[in-house]
């Protein structure tokens, strides 16, 4: 009876993965190739972040915003002028939206999950993919997800202060620049933040020194933040889709499943050596750089 009831149970949670009230707009032409981004909870970095995403996005991907637990009229509308497609459900859940997204994009074997506070430059997508590439007919490691160097994430603001050779600069303000997710300066400081987008000036111009490095990237050791990965079908299929925890949205258990599987599955999650995006910032830096975004944003126009 035990052994009827877990079976019972996991059927219907593996259903609840996919299942959920919701609307999808559809304008997909059933590339290989998925992007979906989350947004609609940062009105006042969408206009510059989605400007950038139609600029440097490719042609050959099928793009899908996604919007959870709210809709928003004008990215619908933004949407339907760009022929992206819009997906948003009426609970506040991450996971479920990313699930039906990918479900309706049977024809796409790699996807690009990008959060609404990233910003990316020229040859974001096709960087990831040589990465991916590069790391593969390495032949020693089987690789999970690729994500780009960003500038306010734990483990890789270190690598950009050590490009930049600020490095003692940055650990005089702030001090040792440990790579870890979550209780360092670059995780929960506004003003570690602050000082990092300063330092990540003119933006596109990093995005070009960045992209003259060497080929090649970093196995992270940790917990790491998903806001911008590059990984297949198998792996999410694998994975068992993204958990939908009871009770709507629970933040960071996307990003806990996707790195137990990797490190589980021993799949590498790797950040790339000459592929730069910027991520404003995690939720205990937003008041500074909220007040910050006045003199940053423009910055992040394309001109």
């Amino acid at each position: 009876m035990k052994s009827l009831i877990k079976r019972w149970i996991k059927r219907y949670d593996a259903r609840r993965r996919v299942t959920g009230h919701h609307e999808f707009q559809s304008r997909q032409s059933h590339h290989s190739t998925l992007v979906m981004v989350l947004a609609g909870h940062k009105p006042e970095l969408w206009q510059a972040v989605s400007k950038r995403l139609k600029t440097h996005l490719p042609k050959n991907c099928d793009v899908c915003i996604i919007s959870a637990g709210v809709k928003s009229a004008h990215i619908s509308a933004q949407c339907a002028d760009l022929q992206w497609s819009y997906l948003h459900t009426k609970t506040p859940c991450p996971n479920l939206a990313m699930n039906l997204a990918i479900t309706y994009h049977s024809a796409a074997d790699d996807i690009l999950k990008i959060d609404e506070d990233i910003f990316i430059g020229h040859n974001f997508l096709e960087g990831l993919f040589q990465i991916r590439t590069h790391a593969l007919s390495v032949n020693r490691h089987r690789v999970g997800a690729v994500a780009p160097l960003l500038n306010v994430n734990g483990f890789s603001y270190r690598l950009l202060l050590e490009e930049l050779n600020v490095l003692d600069a940055y650990q005089a303000e702030f001090g040792k620049a440990y790579q870890a997710c979550g209780g360092i300066p670059a995780f929960e400081d506004g003003e570690a933040a602050k000082w990092l987008w300063n330092n990540s000036l003119p933006f596109d111009h990093m995005v070009e020194r960045v992209s003259k490095r060497p080929l090649g990237y970093h196995i992270v050791p940790h917990r790491f933040s998903i806001g911008a990965i590059l990984f297949t079908r198998s792996f999410w299929q694998k994975m068992g889709h993204f958990k939908v925890p009871y009770g709507g949205a629970v933040l960071g258990v996307d990003e806990v499943q996707f790195c137990h599987h990797c490190f589980n599955s021993a799949q590498h999650l790797i950040v790339a050596n000459n592929v730069f995006a910027g991520h404003w910032s995690f939720g205990p830096q937003a008041e500074v750089m909220n007040e910050h975004s006045k003199h940053l944003l423009p910055h992040l126009d394309v001109k």
